[in-house]
């Protein structure tokens, strides 16, 4: 199996360097791109065939959440919401996991936490691959 394949969307142009650089210096994983909105990073997730999107709740536009909503029903891939509002405990967490985020990241740790920024990564596009595997198996037995 090759690198994992990482597309950042953030209206933060600084936040989008700093995943740029945690993923540049973390083997096993590629930036295959980013975006500063929704409406820009949405053609890129067909593009690119990320194998995980990371994605901000505040943005211009469309916010992360009808992001969510819209990708939900989408064989698309695994998501990682990554904004200044989803700190340990906050509601802003179980918010975005109920509309879809497969996990949430803290805005502000990402410099002092990436190697666990990374972690996370990984772990939620195995664990969607995990869940795609079980599901194709369902379908040939039932």
């Amino acid at each position: 199996m090759g690198n994992l394949r990482v597309l950042a969307i953030d209206d933060s142009f600084v936040i989008r360097q700093i995943i740029e650089h945690i993923v540049a210096h973390t083997d096993g994983f590629d930036l295959v791109g980013s975006a500063p909105d929704l409406e820009t990073g949405r053609p890129l997730i067909q593009r690119c065939a990320p194998d995980v999107v990371t994605v901000d709740l505040a943005m211009p536009g469309e916010s992360g959440l009808e992001f969510l909503d819209a990708i939900k029903a989408l064989d698309h891939p695994a998501v990682v919401v990554v904004s200044a509002s989803t700190y340990r405990g906050s509601d802003a967490v179980v918010e975005a996991i109920a509309h879809g985020a497969d996990a949430c990241f803290d805005k502000g740790r990402l410099l002092p936490d990436s190697r666990l920024f990374m972690r996370t990564l990984g772990t939620v596009v195995a664990r969607r691959a995990h869940r795609l595997e079980i599901g194709s198996a369902k379908g040939r037995f039932a």
